[in-house]
């Protein structure tokens, strides 16, 4: 009888069909796409949610300002967006060229050409009124004072534009953007109970390049028409009595020091970040030390400040031409207390910067005179003498910082000492580039 092998029981694997491979990608996009949804809606919503609180908080700003939050929409739209990585990127080009006139660079153009919108955008807000700027610095939400390494960089990009337009032979379109920007800047000055020392030192900042460049650029070349003079003479008229000088601000600080020293100075560790608030240049370390010194002031500081305003009245009352400077021997005749003397320590160098600034400006006004009628005397005062600019054949002068009439001989400059010696000059001939 013949054996037989039983063989073991296989079994066999489907086969998979086309519609059985089709249903396996399907569920694999679709978990791919559930993935990509969640996260998005998460990166949504959380961005969403900060722009919601800075705009809510930009708006509530302007309604108690009285500010319109309509008006200004677009330009937070457009600031937004600015690509602040690539401005910075470029940085040391766009300074080079609003310091020393464009030169073809592809790059820089590609740049201004993209950014012709957000350029428009901010001009054109100079002229809106009630516009809040200070308001506006809400990008950094943990932070109560403006981003102001951004608007520097931004002041970069607007100078370098008005630089490629003087380049392009479009001067007037170019003066018209300086002097907006110039408007820009005047607005972070702020009036009375809402100004400080950050946003005063921002708007000089801003209006001294400014209208430095706009000097510049009206006496190259051709003469403007005489028309255009007139025009650029009167803008430049009208930003200075709009600007708010720096004395409101002193009055602002020294109530919000009085307020920190009441609620903030508890301890000698509280007292040491208010420090750290008026003098940047301390570590944690010197600020604690100071603090334990000066802890044992804090009761009577309140007393010190009111005692020293008549004398501070007195001092900023005063014309520009005879205001003090405000450096330590002048700062010691207000208080013996260097504690109340701390809040008035910016003011020597910002108000020194606001004259310098100030007198840039003036000059531009009496280059645009002098190109009307080269005859006509110089009428425009010089800040720092109380006396008319003095014109010399071939520059305008003020005395500067120093007082000392100098003809041009040495020309000031500030990083040598905000109140070094020399005169603020402006040569009626363009250097040769």
């Amino acid at each position: 009888m013949p054996r037989t092998t039983t063989k073991p029981h296989q079994e066999t694997e489907p086969t998979e069909g086309p519609g059985r491979a089709w249903l396996n990608v399907f569920l694999m996009v679709s978990g791919f796409l559930v993935i990509f949804m969640v996260c998005l809606l998460v990166f949504v919503l959380r961005d969403g949610g900060r722009r919601d609180a800075w705009a809510d908080a930009v708006k509530a700003s302007l309604d108690k300002e009285g500010s319109s939050f309509d008006a200004m929409a677009p330009v937070m739209e457009g600031l937004d967006r600015l690509d602040w990585d690539e401005l910075a990127a470029r940085r040391e080009k766009l300074e080079l060229v609003a310091r020393a006139g464009w030169t073809p660079d592809a790059d820089l153009d590609s740049l201004l050409l993209a950014s012709q919108p957000v350029i428009s955008l901010v001009g054109r807000s100079a002229a809106i009124p009630k516009a809040s700027f200070p308001s506006l610095l809400g990008y950094e939400l943990d932070r109560p004072l403006p981003h102001f390494d951004r608007f520097w960089l931004l002041t970069q990009l607007l100078v370098a534009n008005a630089r490629r337009l003087e380049a392009q032979g479009e001067r007037e379109e170019a003066v018209q953007r300086l002097i907006e920007l110039a408007t820009l800047g005047s607005r972070f000055a702020r009036p009375p109970g809402e100004a400080s020392y950050a946003s005063h030192g921002l708007a000089i900042t801003m209006m001294e390049q400014a209208v430095g460049v706009t000097a510049e650029v009206v006496r190259g070349g051709k003469p403007l028409p005489a028309e255009a003079l007139r025009r650029i003479d009167l803008q430049l008229q009208e930003l200075e009595e709009k600007y708010v000088p720096l004395r409101s601000a002193v009055y602002d600080e020294l109530d919000l020091f009085e307020h920190m020293a009441r609620n903030r100075t508890g301890s000698p560790e509280e007292l040491a970040v208010v420090l750290q608030c008026y003098d940047t240049s301390l570590t944690r370390a010197q600020a604690g030390v100071q603090a334990k010194d000066l802890f044992g002031l804090v009761p009577s500081l309140p007393q010190e400040l009111e005692q020293l305003k008549p004398s501070l009245d007195a001092a900023l009352a005063k014309p520009d031409a005879v205001r003090p400077v405000f450096d330590d021997a002048m700062l010691a005749t207000l208080s013996t207390n260097p504690l109340a003397l701390l809040p008035l320590r910016p003011v020597g160098a910002l108000s020194m910067r606001e004259q310098v600034m100030r007198t840039r400006l003036r000059l531009a006004r009496a280059l645009c005179q002098h190109l009307i009628d080269p005859n006509a005397a110089v009428s425009v005062v010089d800040p720092f003498a109380g006396v008319p600019l003095v014109y010399t054949g071939t520059s305008l002068v003020s005395v500067g910082p120093d007082r000392f009439l100098e003809n041009g001989a040495r020309i000031y400059n500030p990083q040598s000492g905000l109140a070094s010696a020399g005169d603020v000059v402006l040569t009626l001939e363009p250097p040769r580039r």
